[in-house]
Parts: C-alpha cells; structure tokens; sequence
C-alpha cells in the first residue's frame, strides 16, 4: 500500500479560512466594540533544543520552530511545513494576526479548523478540546480520516495556541495511522511545543 501525502499544504490555509467565516461572519460589526490598541510584539526565542535539533524561521510569517533531525523545513509564504525522514508525517504551521481570529475561542478555533480540513474522505469529527501543553495557551483536538488521493488512514491533530492578543497559531499534524515511526510522532508534537512568535519580517539574533 502507498503511504500516500498526509496532507496537502493548502488544506490548512482552507481549514482556517473555513473556520474564520464560520466562527466570526455573520455578526453585526456595529455592535462590536471598537478593539483597544494591541501589545506590541516583541520576538521570544526559542527553547532549548534537543541535541540534532535546528532553528528554523518564517519571517514572513513571525514564526519560530525547532527542527529535528533528519526532518525538512519548507516556508510557503506564510506556512511552514515540516516532514519526517520517511515522509509519512507531515506538520503544517499557519498563524493569524486578524482581530476575527483572536476573538474566537480556542476550542471552537480547534474544532471547527479540524472540520475543514480537506484532501480527506468523509466527515471528520474531532475528538473533545483537551489542553495542550506550550509556552502560549493552546488547545488541541485529535480525529482520523481517510486520504482521499489514496485511501491512506491518518492521524490528524489540531493544535491552535494564542499569544496574548497578538497572534493565533494553527499547527496540523497529519500521518500515516499505520505506518508513522512513533519516535517520529514525538518528534513531531516536540516540535509543535517549541513554536515561538515573532514580529513579522524580523531578523533572527545571531
């Protein structure tokens, strides 16, 4: 059986659109509050890579996340996308600077992002929001789904955490059910938990 693509990157910038005109369309903007003046961002570093592990950066998207070994790290505008040695995982990292993502609860954000995403056969039903641990706040919903190109089962988990009210970050992961290494999945949500934020366009020090 082809291990097939875990997911295509463009299911994610789908699956947060989706869920942005979802969550926050169809309100009446007059009735709004007029938002205060927003924290200014400042970059916060990342952690303390594991031994093998490599700093990558988005500076369009203001974005920070560690690498690990063996992994590779391609930045689509605004998305990162990291994937196993064997390419059967795949993490797809997109974050939100807009006032509609901000005003959307963490758990809807998760559930509904989940939901949308596409490239998968069926109806994808998330499990209950659960915590997960990072420096920013964060939620994280898990689900399975069939690759629709292939048939492949996955594993999907959306992790959206927020920083303050600055920026909302979207990170997928997606692999193969029955074939993922599962050093491999660690290393994948460990690298979810270093995401850092960053002022968009910012040099990294050093």
């Amino acid at each position: 059986m082809s291990p097939g693509r875990p997911t295509r990157a463009v299911a994610l910038l789908a699956a947060v659109a989706l869920a942005l005109a979802a969550c926050g369309g169809g309100g009446d903007d007059d009735a709004r509050p007029e938002p205060g003046p927003r924290p200014v961002e400042t970059a916060h570093k990342l952690p303390k890579l594991k031994r093998g592990w490599d700093p990558r950066v988005n500076r369009r998207a203001g974005i920070a996340i560690g690498e690990p070994p063996g992994w590779t790290t391609r930045n689509r505008g605004t998305t990162t996308i990291l994937r196993s040695p064997d390419k059967l995982i795949a993490v797809t990292v997109t974050p939100d600077r807009t006032d509609d993502a901000h005003d959307i609860p963490l758990e809807q954000f998760a559930a509904r992002t989940f939901v949308a995403l596409s490239g998968f056969e069926g109806e994808l039903r998330p499990s209950e929001p659960r915590p997960f641990k990072s420096r920013y706040p964060a939620v994280q919903v898990q689900g399975r789904g069939p690759a629709a190109d292939t048939g492949v089962r996955q594993r999907l988990r959306v992790v959206v955490m927020r920083r303050d009210a600055l920026v909302t970050v979207v990170a997928v992961i997606a692999e193969n059910a029955r074939r993922a290494d599962k050093v491999f999945s660690r290393n994948a949500v460990d690298a979810v938990r270093t995401i850092r934020t960053r002022p968009v366009g910012s040099v990294p020090a050093g």
